[in-house]
């Protein structure tokens, strides 16, 4: 995508307006958050503003979208640094991070591709069921353990928490998603559809193809609960961070690294938007401003 593509981008999906208030709000300088050591943090916080299980989601939602033209400058600026060229790269197969919960597999025998079709959680998730998930190496962490830090999604494995650092082969197949027309591509080329309504993945078709999906951190920022059609919908929801979700074994080396107390803090601090905190009801006037932002 060029420049302004990835601008329109931003600026019209819900996290990735979440991203440039958080941003805006915590006077990040434009070079760190378009470092991704930083904006994987900046990312996560954003992710946990806009989390679709959020009492009004809907209305924080419209809170976001309503704030997209007046940060299109600083959209620009944010995306016309060279650091953000790794936001849309493909995968880095040598530099993959997959954080453990205490009871993991972590042998081939544990890996097993899915089937058609879709189990209900995978309709309701749009996730394999029996997959492996990799996350790349920025600085001291990976966007999965800056989720963990802003307790974005729902994976929060209980301390200490275990790293295994994986090479993956060259020759591994790796479908790349860095915006919503690459998750509408997947969705609608191995399609299922679950009980919204929403083309899904069959995982167990795509399966037969590939080995893995690869969501960017510039895919997470401009597909997270971005709908695209109207009959024939694809809305990505719920991955939550920069990840590679493996259907099968591809790794050549896999080495155990030390365990983390917790995740790395964010380089630089940050705190959730006010933009898109819905006052407290009991205060006079809360809903005329909330409502009316």
């Amino acid at each position: 995508m060029y420049i302004e593509e990835k601008v329109d981008a931003l600026c019209t999906s819900p996290t990735g307006c979440a991203f440039l208030m958080v941003v805006e709000e915590n006077e990040v300088p434009v070079g760190s958050a378009a470092d991704p050591s930083v904006a994987v943090h900046v990312a996560a916080v954003a992710v946990n503003a806009i989390d679709q299980w959020k009492s009004h989601h809907e209305h924080i939602v419209a809170m976001a979208l309503a704030q997209g033209p007046r940060l299109r400058n600083l959209a620009r600026a944010i995306l016309a640094r060279p650091e953000t060229a790794w936001w849309f790269a493909p995968i880095d197969l040598e530099a993959q991070w997959r954080i453990l919960r205490p009871d993991s597999n972590v042998g081939p025998e544990g890996l097993v591709a899915p089937a058609s079709p879709p189990t209900n959680w995978e309709l309701y998730a749009q996730k394999p069921a029996t997959t492996s998930y990799s996350s790349t190496v920025v600085g001291d962490t990976c966007s999965i353990l800056a989720a963990m830090e802003h307790l974005a999604g729902d994976f929060r494995p209980v301390p200490p928490i275990g790293r295994l650092r994986l090479r993956a082969s060259s020759q591994a197949r790796v479908f790349e998603v860095d915006g919503p027309q690459a998750w509408r591509q997947l969705a609608t080329r191995y399609p299922s559809h679950n009980e919204q309504g929403l083309i899904v993945p069959d995982w167990g078709l795509f399966a037969e193809e590939w080995d893995a999906v690869h969501l960017t951190l510039g895919g997470l920022l401009t597909a997270e609960q971005v709908r695209i059609g109207i009959a024939e919908r694809t809305e990505l929801q719920g991955w939550a961070a920069e990840q590679t979700a493996w259907v099968r074994w591809c790794f050549e080396e896999v080495d155990r690294l030390p365990d983390l107390a917790n995740p790395p803090p964010s380089p630089v601090p940050l705190d959730p938007p006010i933009g898109l905190q819905i006052p407290d009801p009991s205060s006079p006037g809360a809903w005329f401003l909330a409502l009316n932002p």
